[in-house]
């Protein structure tokens, strides 16, 4: 689930990650570990264990390869601390995002199996992020957003562009069968 976010100054960072079949659990050493393979829950930290954190690198100027090694995205509570593993309606598990908005950046992702978008501030695009609320909650409306579709089961991908200073909410809709 990478995503490219250009920054004022011209430099690009892509933000990349996700639990399950996004694989973080299997780097959580540094190192790919293969072992279970087919168990895309296996290795995930335990309930009391800092959340998986997603990663950002800044882009070579080509946009072909990292200028640097990438680093961990922190997501922290309003103490200051790294949201927690059993924090399944905060702590990231997929679809980073990021767009800036009165000098601040907004690093927006999806909790994954708990189906909500999820928003956190920082003062730059490496972080650390303080985690703020829901953008979006599956099937009710949101009256923080003026939204066509209003019968979403199951958000999880989004964007939030940008153009002349207005701001879209693009995700895709899942209707239940």
């Amino acid at each position: 689930d990478p995503a490219v976010y250009k920054d004022d100054n011209g430099e690009y960072y892509m933000y990349f990650g996700g639990l399950w079949g996004g694989q973080l659990q299997r780097w959580r050493n540094g190192v790919f570990n293969p072992n279970n393979p087919t168990s895309p829950t296996a290795y995930l930290p335990n309930d009391d264990e800092p959340a998986l954190l997603p990663f950002v690198a800044k882009m070579s100027d080509d946009l072909l390869e990292f200028a640097e090694r990438p680093r961990e995205v922190q997501i922290l509570d309003e103490k200051g601390k790294l949201l927690l593993a059993r924090d399944n309606e905060r702590r990231f598990f997929e679809a980073a995002w990021v767009h800036k908005y009165n000098g601040k950046y907004y690093f927006s992702y999806s909790t994954g199996d708990t189906h909500f978008i999820c928003y956190a501030i920082g003062d730059n695009p490496y972080g650390p992020f303080t985690y703020k609320g829901k953008i979006l909650n599956p099937g009710r409306k949101n009256v923080s957003l003026v939204l066509i579709f209003l019968s979403i089961i199951a958000p999880k991908h989004k964007s939030i562009p940008s153009a002349a200073h207005e701001f879209s909410f693009i995700f895709p809709r899942i209707k239940s069968l």
